[in-house]
């Protein structure tokens, strides 16, 4: 006999449904919920997913963060460097010129 649902057999019997009809009937509603669970369990493993998703994406973005300041860091050493760099060749230009 297929999986049903005592209550849905017990409430179509109570309704004046046949034996047959209230079997049928309470074994398709508990095949429904049998899908019902099994959508829920695929649902669940799919937000898992989601989740890991997120959490790598915000891993990258945290790398992504600190990448970005890494580089402006550089760039303002390099500024300054760069001027460190044009004061020391203007000083020697000064001196081979005089």
């Amino acid at each position: 006999m297929p999986l049903m649902l005592s209550e849905v057999y017990d409430a179509f019997k109570d309704a004046g449904a046949s034996e047959d009809k209230s079997r049928s009937a309470a074994a398709a509603i508990a095949g429904y919920e049998n899908r019902l669970i099994s959508i829920e369990s695929k649902i669940d493993r799919v937000q898992a997913n989601v989740d890991r998703v997120q959490t790598n994406v915000d891993r990258v973005q945290m790398k992504v963060d600190s990448l970005e300041l890494l580089i402006s860091h550089t760039r303002v050493e390099m500024r300054t460097l760069f001027g460190v760099i044009m004061t020391i060749a203007l000083s020697i230009l000064w001196r081979v010129w005089h």
